[in-house]
């Protein structure tokens, strides 16, 4: 057995810099994070090449004096923590006292401080974590770190590193969310000398959401404020007119930490079900507020992650507080106009309550509207329907949709009956005997055939359909693209538009014909088939989601797998009424079928019972 020793402390910092040092973007979360822990107002952050290369961040903090600007870059030295009993009561954003240490290891730092008190300023470097020069300098007050050639010492770790352009996305989503955290603090980021990101520092949220997703996001919001047994829940939850395709979305703070748990995302889901349609997920951002000593930010390496000593307490609050911001909508609508004059009322957690004023002749009309509406229900004849909307294919529907009835064999499906006697099959094989019953939970339709009840699922069956249409145009060279009269702007994360950007022969394989538009905007001018324009960013944004998630598989599976994703976005979704010619439609044509009895994910079209099964269930045999 090797005799055992004890690494020396280079070592100790590089094996340290593989857990706490992932990539750039956990560099510069570490500097920011001991900028707001100083108390900065204005923070500043440079990069190049991914911030593989050069990364420097710049604050306006309170500077440090020469000593303890050296003691940081020592293992396990902290200003934060001074007894075992602090470690129950984080209150700081950076404490493990260990990040920098792991980052000087594996790197060349540059670092200027000074305190407001002090004639002039310290300058540090650093190379591989030792000291190679210190001196006094002229500088203002603050802090500026500057990283050179991240992993130069580590080539194994350099090579796990995404491209300059991923890495470089990854960096500006992580200060979005420190945007987000602390409205307060005027935040910019500058990428290969270009500005990307710029927060004004004056408290006014909104504002910051229409920089970091859209104009149109900001101006769907509902209010979140609640408060009640030492639990306090600020921030926003977007209506139904903004659902995404997946939770990107969906961000939490606990402190105003960035953090992740399971019962965040499962509160949400549970207040917001009424909401939100299956597979859609709504815009979230609430900033949890909770004593320090109820709460453990040490349960992961980079603080991603939180623990609660009461986590049914969060879970409910959190359902409890989504749900009243949805049942107060009709406020947040009326007063949005005038969105730009909410404000937090105090830079301190515990009073960022949000300040609206809504004129008392607005809120007499609320209620005045409220009231309205609820004495024509109590006075309608029974049975009367009160309509919010309509779509159009039930305007051309009569009163007669629903009565049970035999189809007409269709003009097209006539041709195909023609065209196999043609070659010598039976007549009439494709002429189906059967009659619709109905519609069940729009969604699946009801047919009775040879003695047999079939349940429809009519997603599946349109998306095997529309499935089938792509792969027979592809065998046949035909088109996929349909142009649009008007090109539409996709806005996304920055992740899915570097994804996109990478990925610009596949999309056009895949009958998209789309441009890079800046700003995280990607311009698309054609899509396959003729899609609806409120379905072409979920489209894309499932497609950057498949790709990140497959991108280790052969081109021809993601091809396939996006060809999937094209016929399930085209196809009629569950929970849609139809009209009995379109049920109709889609009766015969899946009929048509034969031997295809699955959507292209693999799930069943039919599911069928037979008489005897039937009346083997009402005792009849």
């Amino acid at each position: 057995m090797a005799k055992i020793k004890v690494l020396d402390s280079l070592i100790a910092n590089m094996i340290a810099a593989g857990e706490v040092v992932e990539r750039p973007s956990s560099a510069v979360k570490e500097f920011i994070e001991n900028s707001i822990d100083a108390h900065a107002t204005r923070i500043s952050i440079e990069i190049a090449d991914g911030g593989k290369t050069f990364i420097k961040v710049t604050d306006n903090g309170d500077g440090m004096e020469p000593e303890d600007a050296k003691n940081a870059f020592l293992r396990h030295a902290t200003s934060k923590i001074r007894t075992k009993d602090d470690l129950s009561y984080i209150a700081t954003m950076g404490f493990r006292g260990e990040a920098l240490a792991s980052i000087a290891a594996v790197s060349k730092i540059d670092l200027i401080t000074k305190r407001e008190e002090d004639i002039s300023g310290f300058h540090l470097i650093l190379e591989a974590g030792k000291i190679v020069l210190e001196e006094e300098i002229g500088a203002p007050k603050g802090t500026t770190i500057t990283v050179t050639d991240l992993f130069y010492n580590t080539p194994a770790r350099m090579k796990f590193l995404k491209k300059d352009a991923t890495e470089a996305a990854v960096i500006r989503e992580t200060v979005e969310k420190l945007i987000l955290s602390k409205p307060f603090i005027s935040f910019r980021l500058l990428k290969d000398g270009r500005e990307q990101l710029f927060s004004a520092g004056d408290g006014n949220q909104l504002n910051n959401i229409a920089t970091i997703y859209s104009k149109e996001v900001a101006s769907n919001l509902n209010e979140v404020h609640y408060e009640s047994n030492g639990i306090q829940i600020i921030g926003f939850v977007g209506n139904e007119n903004i659902l995404r395709p997946n939770r990107k979305q969906q961000t939490f703070f606990v402190n105003d930490r960035c953090v992740r748990n399971k019962i965040f995302y499962a509160a949400v889901d549970e207040a917001a079900k009424e909401k939100a349609t299956v597979g859609k997920y709504p815009f979230v951002l609430l900033n949890i507020g909770v004593d320090y000593d109820k709460v453990d930010v040490n349960v992961h390496p980079t603080k991603a992650e939180v623990k609660f000593t009461d986590e049914r307490s969060i879970y409910g609050s959190i359902c409890q507080a989504v749900s009243e911001a949805y049942q107060v909508k009709e406020l947040v609508v009326s007063a949005r106009e005038d969105y730009e004059d909410r404000t937090f009322s105090s830079p301190q957690f515990e009073n960022k309550a949000f300040s609206f004023q809504i004129p008392e002749k607005m809120e007499n009309e609320i209620h005045r509207q409220k009231e309205s509406v609820i004495f024509k229900e109590e006075n309608s004849a029974p049975n009367t329907l009160h309509l919010t909307e309509v779509s159009e294919p039930f305007l051309e529907a009569d009163t007669t949709e629903f009565k049970a009835f035999k189809p007409k064999i269709r003009e097209d499906h006539r041709d195909f009956v023609q065209k196999v006697t043609e070659h010598g099959e039976e007549k009439n094989e494709f002429k189906i005997d059967y009659r619709i019953v109905g519609q069940i939970f729009d969604t699946y339709i009801v047919i009775e055939k040879e003695k047999k009840m079939m349940l429809l699922d009519q997603h599946a069956a349109h998306e095997r359909l529309n499935y089938d249409k792509i792969v027979e145009n592809l065998k046949n060279s035909q088109t996929m693209s349909s142009l649009l009269l008007v090109p539409y702007t996709a806005r996304l994360t920055p992740a899915e538009y570097e994804c996109a950007l990478e990925n610009l022969d596949f999309f056009k394989q895949c009958g998209f014909d789309i441009e890079d538009f800046g700003n995280n905007c990607i311009l698309v001018r054609a899509v396959p088939f003729d899609y609806e324009r409120e379905n072409i960013q979920d489209i894309l944004i499932e497609l950057c989601d498949m790709l990140d998630s497959y991108k280790k598989e052969p081109i021809a599976s993601k091809q396939e797998r996006a060809l999937y994703t094209i016929a399930c976005k085209k196809s009629i979704k569950a929970n849609k009424k139809l009209s009995i010619l379109e049920m109709e439609k889609l009766v015969n044509d899946v009929f048509v079928l034969q031997e295809k009895n699955t959507c292209p994910h693999g799930r069943p079209l039919f599911v069928t019972f037979d008489q005897y099964f039937i009346e083997k269930q009402f005792k009849r045999v």
